[in-house]
């Protein structure tokens, strides 16, 4: 009986330092939700410690005035890398758009199209932001930048 009880039972096993999502109850914790999804916290937190086998103590913000100790089940593991925001802002045009000034060149690659013709695209890291936000562009671009080119 309970080898078929616990066939669809997952184990769940958290590290610290790991980030997760805290899971609400959306009529009872107004404190943390803000966002569309009313399930989840708006952001991922860090765990602090594991407490036995099956609780973990969470670093929540300090305005938050609940327990920081929570259940496995209300747990879900935040994916992918969890990035800082930077610390200076990019600068803004008039309307409000940013400027975006491309630094340098970090490589380039051949695409071909689905008509077979070839072009080159540059992955181009700009000025004032993070390696992140590194994007790919194609040659008529680099036209306009010829500074960039070696």
């Amino acid at each position: 009986m309970k080898q078929y009880a616990n066939q669809k039972r997952t184990f769940h096993d958290f590290a610290e330092g790991d980030y997760v999502y805290l899971r609400l109850q959306p009529y009872r914790y107004t404190k943390l939700k803000k966002t569309q999804s009313e399930k989840l916290a708006p952001r991922p937190f860090k765990i602090v410690k594991k407490i036995g086998e099956l609780n973990y103590e969470l670093d929540l913000p300090s305005t938050t005035r609940m327990h920081r100790v929570f259940h496995v089940s209300l747990l879900k593991r935040s994916l992918g890398e969890h990035l800082s925001a930077t610390a200076t802002l990019p600068p803004l045009d008039y309307e409000g758009n940013m400027v975006l000034e491309p630094a340098k060149i970090v490589r380039y690659r051949d695409k071909v199209l689905r008509n077979g013709k070839l072009i080159k695209e540059y992955l181009i890291h700009w000025k004032n932001l993070p390696d992140e936000d590194n994007s790919w562009v194609n040659s008529s671009f680099i036209q306009k930048w010829p500074r960039l080119l070696p």
